[in-house]
């Protein structure tokens, strides 16, 4: 019953907090930086960190519907489907979480923008609290390593755009992984990066796996 509660409230934390970026700083488009108004910025949208966060808010806000729903059914446990799409959602904010302290955070030449207003909950707070939902509060059945790789999907379709739309000049390096326009680094950066989604969603699933089993 304990494990219920903590889950609803975690879980509906990360949804409403991404649901009113979602309002406030798309829909509405205020910018909480310049203080400017623009309605309907779908140029919000480009970044992996709005993106996975966004993802990562709905499919959390099924998650607090589920535990609402089953809140006094303590053997309550999640179908592999949905253990598997939570695990995407997590692996996802989990990456932009490390290359936000690991990578972003030594390139920028002002960094502390990673840690302010709204992108403190999205590079930060959501992550780890996502982390904690899904290794500790998400029994269910077990995730093969053939089936975690599933949840690498929503990074290796972004990673494959981004790297199409900067190369041809549609986007801005914005995560600088070229290192000021070096396009050799994305041969780099590109494994790097889906490396570390693999072990990532390798590490998730099997903790959660064996927590799960105990």
């Amino acid at each position: 019953m304990k494990k219920n509660i903590a889950r609803i409230v975690l879980s509906g934390f990360i949804a409403f907090s991404s649901l009113i970026i979602l309002i406030v700083r798309v829909l509405i488009g205020f910018d909480m930086f310049t203080g400017r108004t623009t309605p309907m910025d779908m140029e919000y949208l480009k970044y992996f960190t709005s993106l996975s966060n966004f993802y990562n808010g709905f499919v959390f806000l099924y998650v607090f519907i589920l535990s609402l729903i089953y809140v006094k059914h303590p053997d309550f446990r999640f179908s592999k489907q949905d253990r598997i799409i939570s695990l995407s959602a997590t692996s996802s904010v989990i990456i932009t979480f490390l290359v936000t302290i690991l990578f972003l955070n030594f390139s920028l030449p002002n960094p502390e923008v990673l840690y302010q207003n709204e992108i403190l909950f999205f590079h930060i707070i959501n992550p780890l609290l996502t982390a904690v939902i899904f290794v500790f509060f998400m029994p269910g059945e077990k995730i093969s390593l053939k089936e975690s790789l599933l949840g690498m999907i929503p990074l290796v379709l972004y990673a494959v755009f981004y790297s199409i739309f900067v190369l041809t000049g549609v986007w801005t390096d914005h995560y600088n992984f070229t290192f000021g326009g070096n396009y050799w680094a994305i041969a780099i950066a590109l494994p790097s990066v889906l490396l570390s989604s693999f072990l990532v969603n390798w590490g998730l699933s099997s903790l959660s796996n064996k927590l799960s089993k105990n």
